[in-house]
């Protein structure tokens, strides 16, 4: 009998499902008292639709027979969003014309799709995972959300399958785990069922933790091996305390007495935090977490090998330094990577000229338009969301961010007291661990922005209690005395910070070698406070810059860029305790940015502990400043309690330099 439309079967009778089911007896195994439990409760079509094996088994059928007639109302349904893409996916690959693949960003690729989407094959880089499981080792694989762990672990089956392993896959997050132990063991064989292969299913019925284990005695298997991989292995934090000791537990014994088992390796799939899933009477967790696999990003040679093909199918050309920003901005994230990827193909291909994508072009896009892109991904929604919650605990995480990570770029260790949160913001994908047990960093230049532009000043929304000056005579920004405003509430203890310091190679209170301030520290605050404050306006942290100097492209982050459509374009250039040498260094390659950037005001603001800063300040030439360069030196003592500020720039209605007077700071 042939598949019934789901028209077809919403205008049954009760007659029409039970003769249905009948003609289908010898091929879903059922038996007369199996439908005799649809007859007892009165389905007719419509309600026959509506049936999933959650629903079967709560009106007497086991886990058997109700997932066998659960696949038939998919199947009728043709609804289930996998076996959809799949579909599609066979669709697109028997067509006769050529299609172009595409880019996903947030979903596994299965077997089936990888011709018709952008794909890295893994096989390569899952070498050490095979090694472990071939071991029959019980494997913790993490790595942040959307980095690819899901698909690479679709392409492991098919390399265990060759060696000859049964592998079973089943996500946690079809597993009910916040009620009672025999529901979580009911619902995760329903999983387990769902993607066995049709020789195995036969004994897969679980109902409880005994049942689990009689599932796969050896003499179950005959000499076959079974590798169990339980993805969103987290939902367990979601878990009640008797669900996770159960199901701890269990994998613990089989660990603990593997010849009686045909289990011969576990791999658990999730993020960072499935290292720590532990209950309080467990002493040791079923996993190695003390060598976990943490998944790979992609290489810079994957990333180039992807938009190579792209560039290839869609016919067009691509700057290599676009490619490599890219891979800089993501470090290299499957998903990143891949999102800027449709971005490209979505927002920026009416805008090729002549079929080709320069990097000026990618550059303007990165600073205006991306970010919406990321905001709108639901990697970086959730991540959003979860640092904006405004509790205490998140509160400190962020501050903890603020103060430790975004104002380092190396990996930062990290004490035991704060290493919870560093664990919190590593499961949340902010923060990814460093090569040295206890150190952390920034996941990535994507996630810096997100945190640095979008996070810190919700969470943090200091601003001065007074009016944003302007100059009267053109209603424009008044730089100068707005920045004396905006010092002035700067956050002591972040200054103070003891993580964000660095080395001066100046006096500081007479002695050389003195720990200060970071320019980042600075940078932090000063974009926190001003993006408060000048609601009006664009401001534009860390401005990608790509100019020409010496003959070779640099590369280069202008600090703070402050636009509106009718107002002049301000730029920030900021140093920390500088040299005269960098000092002068600076000074010219602000004005190249002044030029690259078409900007009305360049600003160098120079924070400084230095002892003779204020007293001998080291300025720019007179050509410099004729140019249009405006300097700022604040200096501060290492409490930042004190402050003053001197500034220079020249008086275009005198024609000469203008030096301000020694001015302190009420803080």
């Amino acid at each position: 009998m042939s598949i019934p439309s789901v028209e077809v079967v919403s205008k049954w009778k009760r007659a029409h499902v039970l003769d249905y089911l009948n003609s289908k007896k010898d091929e879903l195994d059922l038996d007369a008292k199996h439908i005799q439990v649809i007859e007892d409760q009165e389905i007719a079509g419509s309600g026959f639709l509506e049936l999933n094996a959650e629903k079967l088994m709560q009106v007497g059928l086991k886990l058997r027979p109700a997932v066998a007639i659960a696949k038939l109302v998919k199947e009728i349904k043709g609804e289930e969003q996998e076996c959809e893409r799949k579909r599609k996916a066979k669709e697109e690959l028997t067509n006769t014309a050529p299609n172009k693949r595409k880019w996903i960003v947030n979903s596994a690729i299965t077997r089936e799709e990888r011709p018709i989407y952008y794909y890295v094959d893994p096989t390569e880089q899952n070498r050490p995972l095979f090694e472990l499981i071939r071991r029959g080792e019980f494997v913790a694989l993490h790595g942040p959300r959307a980095s690819g762990k899901s698909t690479r672990v679709l392409q492991l089956q098919d390399q265990l399958n060759k060696k000859g392993f049964v592998c079973i896959y089943a996500s946690f997050e079809h597993v009910e785990v916040t009620e009672d132990k025999n529901k979580f063991w009911m619902t995760l064989g329903t999983a387990l069922f769902r993607n066995a292969r049709e020789n195995e299913i036969s004994i897969l019925e679980i109902n409880s933790a005994e049942d689990f284990l009689k599932a796969f005695q050896r003499d179950q298997w005959e000499k076959r091996n079974i590798v169990l991989l339980f993805d969103k292995f987290d939902e367990l934090y979601s878990a009640t305390d008797a669900v996770l000791s159960s199901c701890l537990k269990t994998l613990r014994g089989i660990k603990g007495d593997k010849g009686a088992f045909a289990i011969h390796s576990v791999v658990a799939i999730g993020p960072f935090s499935i290292l720590y899933l532990n209950p309080s009477e467990l002493n040791t967790s079923p996993f190695n977490v003390k060598e976990p696999l943490q998944t790979p990003n992609f290489t810079l040679e994957q990333t180039q090998a992807l938009y190579k093909a792209f560039m290839e199918e869609e016919r067009i050309t691509i700057d290599p330094e676009v490619i490599d920003d890219i891979y800089m901005q993501t470090n290299g994230h499957a998903g990143l990577v891949c999102l800027c990827g449709r971005a490209i193909y979505r927002r920026l291909m009416k805008k090729f000229v002549k079929g080709h994508l320069n990097y000026d072009t990618w550059q303007h896009f990165t600073i205006h338009f991306l970010g919406d892109e990321i905001l709108d991904y639901s990697t970086f929604i959730r991540m959003k969301d979860t640092l904006l919650k405004g509790d205490t605990d998140t509160n400190n995480a962020v501050k903890f961010i603020q103060s430790d990570f975004l104002v380092n770029n190396d990996p930062v260790y990290v004490v035991e007291t704060k290493r919870h949160l560093a664990k919190f913001l590593t499961a949340e994908g902010v923060l990814v661990s460093g090569k040295n047990s206890g150190t952390f960093k920034i996941s990535s230049p994507l996630v810096h922005w997100l945190v640095f532009q979008r996070i810190i000043p919700q969470v943090f929304p200091t601003s001065p209690k007074v009016e944003v000056p302007r100059h009267s005579t053109t209603g424009a920004l008044d730089i100068l005395n707005a920045l004396k405003l905006v010092v002035c509430v700067f956050d002591q203890e972040t200054i103070k910070s003891c993580n964000s310091f660095k080395l001066a190679h100046v006096l500081v209170d007479n002695v050389n070698n003195r720990k200060v301030p970071r320019e980042s520290v600075y940078d932090v605050e000063l974009y926190r406070i001003m993006s408060n404050w000048l609601r009006r306006f664009t401001v534009t942290g860390q401005w990608h810059l790509k100019y020409r100097a010496s003959g070779h492209n640099n590369y280069k982050y202008v600090d703070i860029v402050i636009s509106k459509s009718d107002h002049p374009t301000i730029v920030f250039e900021l140093l920390a305790t500088a040299t005269k040498k960098e000092l002068k260094e600076h000074y010219e390659r602000a004005l190249l940015y002044n030029k690259k950037l078409s900007a009305d005001e360049t600003w160098i603001i120079h924070f400084t502990c230095e002892e003779n800063a204020i007293s001998k300040p080291c300025w720019p030439t007179d050509t410099q400043l004729r140019k249009g360069l405006r300097v700022i030196f604040f200096w501060h003592n290492l409490d930042f309690t004190k402050i003053k500020i001197i500034t220079c720039w020249w008086d275009v209605n005198n024609n000469t330099k203008y030096i301000s007077d020694v001015e302190e700071l009420m803080v």
